[in-house]
């Protein structure tokens, strides 16, 4: 999800998540990224993307299904806004265990870096006082 949405790091993404139920609980093991290009405030599945998709899927011979949905609020945070949450009762309605995510992508993508900083920085001062 974040590697597709950073060529177009200011404009929401949408994808479906794929997977099958295991008991209680949901094995998401691959994502269907639309086509569609967003807003930076909003994005949408073209019906034609969500009947193609359904049609492979039910046409699979193992038991995936579509288990949810994703996408992005770039630089706006994660946070399921109103619309988010009328899309995912559609969903639940389907199938009681569906799930949604956001993700803000930007921030995410900051946090991941800053992350990374601090480790190769406390690496460095750790191999330091080893070696001396």
């Amino acid at each position: 999800m974040i590697k597709f949405d950073n060529s177009k790091p200011n404009k929401e993404t949408i994808g479906l998540l794929i997977g099958r139920q295991n008991n209680d609980y949901l094995i998401v093991d691959d994502i269907r990224i639309s086509k569609k290009e967003g807003t930076a405030v909003h994005v949408k599945f073209k019906e034609e993307e969500l009947i193609e998709t359904t049609i492979e899927i039910s046409k699979r011979s193992d038991d995936r299904v579509i288990v949810g949905w994703i996408h992005t609020h770039p630089n706006l945070t994660a946070f399921m806004s109103s619309t988010d949450i009328n899309t995912q009762e559609i969903y639940q309605s389907l199938m009681d265990n569906a799930i949604a995510v956001v993700i803000d992508s930007v921030k995410f993508m900051k946090t991941i870096l800053t992350t990374m900083h601090i480790i190769v920085k406390e690496l460095k001062q750790y191999l330091i006082q080893v070696l001396l």
